[in-house]
C-alpha cells in the first residue's frame, strides 16, 4: 500500500492553458506516493491545488500544530499535502513553457 493511497487532492488546471494529465499525476504520486488526483477546470490563472482530503485515520492526519491564538492543537496533516502538492505544481507551472502570443511586427520606426 502506498502511503497516500486514501488521501484526495483536486487540482485546478487552467482552461487557457494545456498541461498533460499523466505528467502532473506522475510528478504528484514521486511525492506523494499513491495520491488520489482529482482535476477540475479553473478559470484561474494557474495550475492549483484546490482542495485536499486526508481521512482521520491516516498517520498524516496525526500531525498537528498549536495555533497561536487559541494555543490549541489542530490537525495539520492537510496542509503538509497541500503545501506539498502545491510545490509540485509550482515546479510544473515554471517548466512548462508558455505560449507566445501572435505579436504583429511593428513597420514603424521607434518614433511613430
Amino acid at each position: 500500500m502506498k502511503y497516500y493511497e486514501t488521501c484526495k487532492l483536486v487540482v485546478g488546471v487552467p482552461t487557457n492553458r494545456s498541461f498533460d494529465e499523466s505528467i502532473i499525476r506522475k510528478d504528484l504520486d514521486d511525492e506523494l506516493p499513491g495520491i488520489q488526483v482529482e482535476f477540475r477546470s479553473s478559470n484561474g490563472a494557474v495550475l492549483e491545488v484546490v482542495n485536499t482530503f486526508v481521512p482521520d485515520n491516516h498517520p498524516v492526519a496525526t500531525a498537528a500544530e498549536q495555533n497561536p491564538t487559541t494555543k490549541k492543537w489542530e490537525s495539520a496533516g492537510a496542509q503538509i499535502v497541500y503545501g506539498t502538492a502545491a510545490d509540485v505544481l509550482n515546479k510544473i507551472t515554471l517548466r512548462t513553457p508558455r505560449k507566445r502570443q501572435d505579436v504583429q511586427p511593428s513597420l514603424s520606426g521607434p518614433n511613430g
